[in-house]
């Protein structure tokens, strides 16, 4: 967990993630959660998803500002 306190009411945040499926291959795709954290840990040991080229906080095209 990296240090991070959790607090029950934060707000969550869109993450742009790189990385490689086991099946599909290299893939770009969209995730929205609470933490850096909360993303990493879903995208790899939940989804089995290998070598995380990157994770960036950003506001994702399809999203209004």
């Amino acid at each position: 967990m990296s240090g991070t306190i959790r607090r029950k009411n934060e707000p969550k945040k869109w993450y742009h993630i790189k990385a490689t499926h086991p099946t599909i291959g290299v893939v770009k795709f969209w995730l929205h959660q609470k933490n850096k954290d909360d993303v990493t840990r879903l995208i790899t040991e939940k989804k089995g998803y290998t070598n995380v080229e990157w994770i960036r906080q950003e506001t994702p095209p399809f999203v209004e500002r």
